[in-house]
């Protein structure tokens, strides 16, 4: 609430949201070896925190009769597929899927998109980078070629942002360079 608050009175509004945050644990655990705390942890982080942003926010949106939301998921999230030993993490993002697209009909009338990008797996330091400092690293991982950069999710979201996106709405974006990391299981 107090984020909210500050913004708005720095701002008067809040028109954009890019609903980013929440955590991702790297190493592979089977659902039964998770903590009921881990377990309430990734849901409340990655799926309750996201619908109580979104609600604080709507109201301003809907005052304008505009409004950008973009939510995170995760490469293919929206083919709501089997993810052996990230089944926390994966039900909190596909029960997003979900709740994107639900909003995204029930905002549609009053100028709000909301969208999901669909990272593919940008690991370390590339999440700061900029394509031209990876264009001429080989990833055998990735179809494109290449790893994938922060730059390569921005600029979408960039564009998820503007008024001349007011026609994609209720959409998962997959920003993968072809890569599936779900596919990928078992690891070779």
């Amino acid at each position: 609430m107090r984020l909210i608050q500050r913004t708005t009175d720095l701002f008067g509004s809040v028109d954009i949201l890019i609903n980013n945050a929440g955590p991702f644990y790297r190493e592979r655990r089977k659902f039964a070896e998770y903590t009921m705390k881990d377990i309430q942890y990734l849901i409340n982080s990655n799926f309750t925190a996201v619908m109580e942003l979104d609600h604080l926010v709507l109201p301003f949106m809907r005052l304008n009769n505009w409004g950008r939301i973009i939510h995170f998921g995760f490469a293919h999230a929206g083919e709501s597929r089997a993810w052996p030993h990230r089944a926390v993490y994966a039900a909190a993002k596909v029960g997003l899927v979900s709740f994107t697209k639900t909003l995204a009909v029930e905002e549609a009338e009053n100028g709000i998109t909301v969208n999901m990008l669909c990272p593919g797996d940008i690991r370390g330091d590339n999440k700061e980078k900029k394509i031209i400092e990876v264009e001429h690293i080989i990833d055998p991982e990735s179809p494109r070629g290449r790893p994938g950069t922060g730059e390569d999710v921005a600029r979408v979201a960039a564009f998820l942002s503007r008024s001349e996106s007011d026609f994609i709405t209720g959409s998962m974006i997959n920003v993968a360079g072809g890569m599936d990391p779900i596919r990928m299981w078992p690891l070779t």
